[in-house]
């Protein structure tokens, strides 16, 4: 089934055997499919178990497994095997697509909080991001907290993007809320 022409049954062997087995060596060949959506798709299923992929995954042409790769790294920072991973997501954050620039934000802040902290609040700083990757540079923000990341979170509050000032006002309520902060 792992190599059915369709892709369909490509991805329902890829959810059987991931299910039974996330790090069954099997599933490799679906990381690196032809189809972009078996590509994704597994990397959600099981990329967290097949972590000497991720590299050339992050680096995949088509955008939706960049960003299931994106949105892995932010659910398991530990998987931070990827050489110059700190270097890749910066590069990413500048994307011409603002989903995988937002996504690649928070992955970030994720897998290296000290060093997205000031750079991430630069990022709010810039009036020229799209607002969309203001709020991935919110939401990793968020995740880092302490004294920078409020800083940063206070200095968007005069945006003049409805959205954008809401998100960084929940962020800002969720940071308080913490009983360490």
């Amino acid at each position: 089934a792992i190599i059915d022409p369709s892709s369909e049954v490509r991805l329902a062997a890829a959810r059987g055997l991931a299910e039974k087995n996330p790090a069954d060596e099997r599933l490799v060949a679906l990381l690196l499919d032809e189809e972009p959506q078996v590509r994704a798709e597994t990397v959600r299923l099981c990329g967290a178990h097949h972590e000497s992929r991720l590299d050339l995954l992050l680096d995949d042409k088509n955008p939706e497994v960049r960003l299931a790769v994106l949105e892995l790294l932010t659910e398991h920072p530990e998987l931070t095997n990827t050489p110059m991973l700190d270097d890749r997501l910066c590069e990413l954050m500048s994307s011409p697509s603002t989903v995988i620039a937002s996504a690649a934000a928070t992955a970030f802040a994720a897998v290296n909080p000290k060093k997205a902290t000031s750079e991430l609040a630069s990022m709010l700083a810039d009036e020229e991001i799209s607002s969309e990757v203001q709020r991935g540079a919110i939401r990793g923000l968020q995740m880092v907290g302490g004294d920078e990341a409020l800083q940063g979170l206070a200095g968007i509050l005069t945006c003049t993007d409805r959205q954008v000032r809401l998100e960084a006002m929940s962020a800002i309520a969720e940071l308080a809320a913490q009983d360490d902060w």
